[in-house]
């Protein structure tokens, strides 16, 4: 009997139902090769035992072979390096020669990465410049500022952090850091850099300082959308809407209501925008309680009066105002302010701004004119109608 024929054999008698028993004498050849078989069931073997896996594995080998030498081939490793080269950052040279000059040498010539943290944010979001056209244009943003010491001005001993910015070089490391100290709007703007574990403290304009803290998300303006060439008597007839059926007392007071209201919005949100940005900034249920409270950063003692204002003054206005369509409207102000506060919505806010900045300069005051204040952005007006006399 061949060995073919014995193995067949084998395999039917095993599926009899009753057993029959043959002696079967496999021979040495035959039993070495179904070991070998078995084998090649586990392990190692199992992975490879087919024609197929066994020529991926050797194209595998190859690869891994040819990578390695690479490496230590010059001409290959070579434009590795040189794109790794390509998207680092010389700090140092960009700022030399420029308004932040003396602080230059402070800054590294190897930038891969700057990290922008939130600490106004419950859960410290984070903002990653890893371009090397953003990184480049953060540099630069510093250039456009002069860095003066602190004994030009008052010292300041403790650096609040309400941003900070951490630069990483092309090994990973972090090499320097900047804090953002300031939290509302002064000529000058506090800011420390820390480089070694040493803290250097300055002094920056108001304006970098801000444009700073926009770097890494949404910039917002108070006036950016002048109304355009439109014709006085549009406006007067707005006017006249707007004022139907009030009596000139009312009239007087509602116009300087809506102009206080209109410059305490554009101070709160001049002086805060910075720390309302996050949704979840640490500052907005502040803005809602309408609480004196410690500020959580500085240690200092505030309060937001936003919230009682702008009710109180809001009320007048519908209460006193005839005109259907102009309470509706103010009503829907109202509920847009309410909404935004309680959303933590920033964007919304600005909008009732618009809102407010509108009426009294487009109906309630129109033509408008300077009411001096310390809480007005005259730059608005000038923005809108011109220098005005």
């Amino acid at each position: 009997m061949t060995k073919n024929n014995i193995l067949k054999n084998a395999f039917i008698d095993a599926q009899l139902d009753s057993r029959v028993i043959y002696t079967y004498d496999f021979s040495a050849y035959f039993n070495e090769k179904m070991q070998r078989i078995i084998k090649m069931q586990k392990g190692f073997g199992r992975l490879i035992n087919t024609a197929s896996k066994r020529a991926a594995c050797i194209v595998l080998a190859i690869i891994l072979c040819f990578t390695t030498v690479a490496c230590s081939v010059k001409e290959i490793r070579e434009p590795v390096f040189e794109e790794i080269k390509r998207i680092v950052v010389n700090a140092k040279e960009l700022l030399r020669g420029t308004a932040a000059h003396d602080v230059a040498y402070l800054f590294p010539t190897d930038i891969i990465k700057i990290v922008g943290t939130s600490h106004i944010s419950e859960n410290k979001n984070q903002y990653y410049i890893n371009e090397k056209e953003k990184i480049t244009s953060f540099i630069k943003l510093l250039s456009e500022t002069q860095w003066g010491s602190p004994k030009q001005f008052e010292e300041f001993e403790k650096a609040n952090i309400y941003w900070s910015f951490d630069f990483y070089n092309s090994n990973g490391e972090r090499v320097l850091e900047i804090k953002m100290c300031n939290d509302t709007a002064y000529e000058r703007s506090k800011i420390a850099i820390i480089k070694d574990g040493e803290e250097n403290h300055f002094y920056i304009s108001n304006k970098i300082y801000n444009e700073i803290l926009a770097f890494t998300n949404q910039k917002y303006y108070l006036h950016n959308s002048p109304v355009g060439d439109i014709d006085d008597s549009f406006f007067i007839e707005k006017k006249k809407t707007v004022f139907k059926g009030m009596n000139e007392e009312y009239k007087r007071e509602a116009q300087k209501r809506i102009r206080s209201l209109h410059y305490e919005m554009e101070h709160f949100l001049m002086s805060n925008v910075s720390l309302l940005k996050e949704g979840d900034s640490i500052y907005w249920e502040y803005v809602i309680n309408e609480n004196i409270f410690i500020d959580p950063i500085s240690g200092l003692e505030r309060k937001y009066d936003i919230n009682r204002i702008f009710r109180y003054e809001m009320e007048y206005l519908i209460s006193v105002v005839e005109d259907k369509r102009t309470k509706e409207s103010l009503i829907d102000v109202l509920t847009l302010y309410e909404q935004a506060v309680a959303e933590h919505n920033l964007s919304a806010l600005f909008k009732v701004h618009e809102y407010i900045h509108d009426y009294d300069y487009f109906a309630f005051n129109f033509p408008t004119h300077y009411v001096y204040s310390e809480d007005a952005d005259y730059q608005g007006i000038n923005d809108y109608f011109g220098k005005l006399g």
